[in-house]
């Protein structure tokens, strides 16, 4: 699942974590509001956890298991999109 598409911002973190699911070793998932200079991004490491970067007001990186990273993107998604209307979702594939 490669593109880019725009989520309502009430509705991304529901998107989000039905999206996981397509992100693997090769694929990142950015998330980023539209002057694009707040984003969260996640990857899939090998050993099967997701690294996710949380870039904006905070800047973090976490390490997580699935269950960890919906339980906390609700969070990161209202401290860093507050205002927004819609977030630009884009799958990166890497080489």
């Amino acid at each position: 699942m490669a593109g880019t598409y725009w989520v309502k911002a009430r509705n991304a973190s529901k998107v989000f974590e039905e999206r996981i699911r397509f992100v693997d070793e090769n694929t990142t998932f950015k998330v980023e509001n539209y002057k694009k200079d707040r984003w969260v991004e996640l990857t899939k490491s090998e050993n099967g956890k997701f690294k996710l970067v949380e870039v904006g007001y905070v800047n973090e990186t976490y390490e997580l298991d699935e269950k960890e990273v919906k339980k906390i993107t609700g969070k990161i998604f209202e401290r860093e999109f507050p205002r927004s209307n819609q977030l630009r979702f884009h799958f990166v594939k890497s080489k």
